[in-house]
């Protein structure tokens, strides 16, 4: 007995060809009905409205007052803004000047490298325990540079994108091994001629 089976689901066809054995046909009825059954859940689609159900259409007689579109009211997000502090004792000791030093080795272009730099030197030339916000803010006040609008941002794309970071507590950011490797082998240094 030879068979041959085709299943069309976008038109709801099912086309068999072969020895007209009624276990055949039955099983082809079966697989039909049970296709059918599915169907609308497979594609996540609700089943056809039947055609009573659908809108009339529009007269031509009758105005057309929606030409455009309307558009969906949309609602402002409360503000995420965030304001950072000076870390003074950080700002106003030589730590400043060794910060500054460090970082201008480095030919930094975004910002999730730069926090990375930042905490680096921090946390394994510095010593400092709880790194937070502010330290970076300050960092950034260092080197004389604008900080990022979403100073967060910059650190939640070194430690979910890159892996760079530790940041459970934003008054507690740490470097990962990764972050120091990455920090001392893999971010691109000045050369010796633009110093």
């Amino acid at each position: 007995m030879t068979m041959k089976l085709k299943i069309d689901l976008s038109q709801g066809q099912i086309e068999v060809e072969g020895d007209n054995d009624d276990k055949v046909i039955q099983a082809c009825n079966d697989l039909m009905k049970k296709i059918e059954d599915i169907t609308p859940q497979i594609i996540h689609l609700p089943a056809e409205k039947p055609i009573a159900a659908l809108p009339e259409p529009k007269n031509d007689d009758e105005e057309n007052t929606s030409a455009k579109p309307k558009k969906k009211a949309t609602q402002k997000k409360p503000s995420t803004a965030t304001t950072f502090k000076m870390v003074t004792e950080l700002f106003q000791s030589e730590d400043a000047k060794k910060i500054k030093q460090f970082y201008e080795q480095y030919d930094l272009k975004t910002h999730p490298r730069k926090v990375t730099t930042f905490v680096y030197f921090m946390e394994k030339k510095l010593n400092i325990k709880n790194i937070s916000a502010d330290h970076l803010y300050t960092c950034y006040k260092i080197i004389g540079q604008k900080s990022p609008k979403v100073l967060q941002q910059a650190v939640r794309d070194a430690k979910s994108q890159k892996g760079w970071l530790i940041h459970d507590d934003w008054n507690d950011l740490k470097i990962t091994h990764t972050g120091e490797e990455a920090v001392e082998y893999d971010f691109e240094k000045k050369s010796a001629q633009a110093a």
